[in-house]
């Protein structure tokens, strides 16, 4: 989607937002925009920071960056360095840097994986953590996580994120640093009442279904520098860049994840849809383990604990209706999103999925009227 047709998201200013405000809106799973962000002193570093100030940085022209949803010809990622960038022969898709790389990746690690480079180095890295100062609004716990997780996107207009949904656990925020970019975003779980056996929210997949942002709620903004949009996980979105005269259209973002405030309200909310979206797996354990402790320290509130029970408990029975042999072929898949070759079970079972969410919706509309 590269114009607008949905309502805009909520915004507030970080010129004027509390820290005890910014820290509630997060608790309560809210995706919003949090304007003047570079204003308010965050970061002030990376706000001299566009295509052409890297391309002519000695410190980061020669990184290399990864085009995104191409290969060549023998399979391989294209790759680009910044000095490169403005004179890209293609700019349909965007360009993405994981600074944080180092973090999870040795030097070995990143030359011998393709989707990486030994570009994403330590040294570039730990610049990129100076450079990440507070704000007023800013809790500490929230500034020390952002620290550890950046990710730095370039994109031309047009070219963009296809929707999708993170598998992480914890709330994403992405900062457009110049250029500007338009985001679209379904601030909600997308509701599930049947069990998939695969991922169902890869790169583009909702697209090719029957639209991502058809279920209602859906939310826009065009990001300008100094713009952040803040949302918690399982939050379907993609991006489009828009036009800009500055460095031929070429604009730079950071995204970042953060676990402190966590979103607990949020979760419990929609813990079935979470516990039944295959993408989202990796919440399994994060609730389960917030159950654990909600039984052994006692310090959560009864009902909170009732409600996340109950909503496992609903999911598991479930999944539990889920054919072994389809559970047996999707393992041996490796639960990826289904793509032309796909064990015929798993495709017959997603078939029958969708269409029975389809009723369940239809019944749920109607006995809503």
């Amino acid at each position: 989607i590269c114009y607008q047709r949905f309502p805009p998201l909520p915004s507030m200013s970080a010129l004027s937002l509390s820290e005890a405000d910014l820290v509630s809106t997060i608790e309560r799973g809210s995706s919003f925009v949090l304007t003047d962000l570079l204003k308010a002193g965050f970061s002030s570093e990376l706000s001299q920071w566009s295509c052409g100030y890297l391309r002519d940085n000695p410190r980061f022209r020669d990184v290399q960056i990864r085009r995104e949803y191409s290969i060549n010809n023998d399979g391989a990622p294209q790759w680009l360095t910044l000095d490169q960038l403005m004179e890209a022969g293609s700019r349909a898709s965007p360009y993405y840097w994981a600074v944080r790389e180092p973090e999870s990746h040795s030097p070995a690690a990143r030359e011998a994986d393709p989707e990486s480079s030994v570009t994403w180095d330590e040294q570039r890295l730990k610049f990129v953590m100076a450079a990440v100062e507070g704000a007023g609004c800013i809790p500490h716990a929230m500034l020390e996580s952002l620290r550890s997780q950046p990710e730095v996107w370039f994109s031309f207009p047009g070219a963009g994120a296809k929707a999708h949904m993170d598998s992480h656990t914890v709330y994403t925020m992405s900062l457009q640093l110049s250029g500007s970019k338009l985001w679209t975003v379904l601030p909600t779980v997308p509701t599930r009442t049947r069990g998939h056996a695969v991922r169902i929210f890869g790169d583009g997949m909702c697209t090719e279904r029957t639209g991502c942002f058809e279920e209602g709620g859906a939310r826009q903004v065009v990001l300008r520098p100094g713009d952040a949009i803040l949302f918690p996980p399982g939050v379907l979105h993609e991006t489009c860049g828009q036009n800009s005269t500055d460095d031929g259209g070429c604009g730079v973002s950071i995204t970042w994840q953060f676990g402190s405030p966590y979103p607990w309200s949020y979760v419990w909310e929609h813990a079935k849809s979470i516990l039944l979206t295959p993408d989202l797996e990796e919440m399994w354990g994060r609730i389960q383990g917030r159950l654990h402790d909600m039984h052994s320290d006692g310090k959560a509130h009864v009902l909170e604990r009732e409600e996340g029970k109950a909503a496992w408990e609903e999911a598991m029975e479930v999944l539990r209706e889920i054919p072994a042999r389809v559970v047996e072929a999707a393992e041996t898949y490796g639960r990826d999103e289904l793509a032309e070759g796909a064990p015929a079970v798993l495709v017959e079972w997603e078939r029958k999925v969708w269409a029975e969410e389809l009723r369940d919706k239809k019944r749920n509309n109607h006995s809503e009227l």
